[in-house]
């Protein structure tokens, strides 16, 4: 289970086996004459075969939501790859992806 606080960053995405789901949305960062209140609290639990992806604002929505939809059953990392890829091109700002997933437990 995870608490996803969202203030002032680009949207995350929730990809699934079949699915691909936009999580919160993109605002000015805090401090930057914004009221207070504008935070959003996401709840979720990942499953096996689901990954989290929290991507910075130098990559366009569009463009992350777009390789997410496309990415549905496909490795975390590939996807995390495909939105740097496609998100850095003409752009002079920062592009991150993290990629929150389950794996197989190690046995020690």
């Amino acid at each position: 289970k995870a608490t996803l606080y969202k203030w002032g960053a680009a949207p995350s995405y929730l990809i699934g086996m079949e699915t691909a789901e936009k999580i919160g949305i993109a605002g000015p960062p805090p401090g930057l004459s914004v009221t207070e209140g504008r935070e959003t609290v996401h709840q979720l639990s990942l499953r096996r075969g689901e990954a989290l992806l929290l991507v910075s604002d130098g990559i366009s929505q569009e463009t992350a939501l777009r390789c997410c939809q496309e990415g549905v059953g496909s490795a975390p990392g590939e996807v995390a790859r495909k939105i740097l890829d496609l998100g850095q091109l003409g752009h002079g700002d920062d592009a991150t992806v993290v990629t929150v997933s389950l794996g197989r437990a190690e046995q020690i």
